[in-house]
This record gives C-alpha cells, sequence and structure tokens, in this order.
C-alpha cells in the first residue's frame, strides 16, 4: 500500500481501480501510459482522457 498513488502508476503493467477521488482520477490521467492496462471498477469520470487499454467491470 502507498500513501501517493503517482508512484503506484507509473511503476506498474496493470492498475485495478477501487477508488474514484478526485485526486486519484488526477493523477491517472495525468500518469497513465499507453502500454498499461487499466481495470476500472468504480466507473471514473473522465475514462476518454485516459492513455491506457481501459476495461470497465461492474456496471
Amino acid at each position: 500500500m502507498c500513501a501517493e498513488p503517482g508512484p503506484v502508476i507509473e511503476e506498474s503493467d496493470v492498475l485495478v481501480v477501487g477508488l474514484r477521488t478526485p485526486a486519484v482520477v488526477r493523477e491517472l490521467v495525468a500518469r497513465c501510459r499507453e502500454d498499461q492496462v487499466i481495470v476500472d471498477l468504480v466507473r471514473l469520470p473522465d475514462r476518454e482522457r485516459l492513455r491506457g487499454q481501459y476495461r470497465g467491470i461492474c456496471w
């Protein structure tokens, strides 16, 4: 577990997102890479701005 999402986003190949806070969304938009897979469990806003390979689940 990390206190800040930025380092986790930068070091990961797959991101499983379970929080929808403004800080998490802001970091994802700013730091995601095109080669990352994003598994969204919370229906993120602004998902069209995410550069990764987006997969929405649970809705």
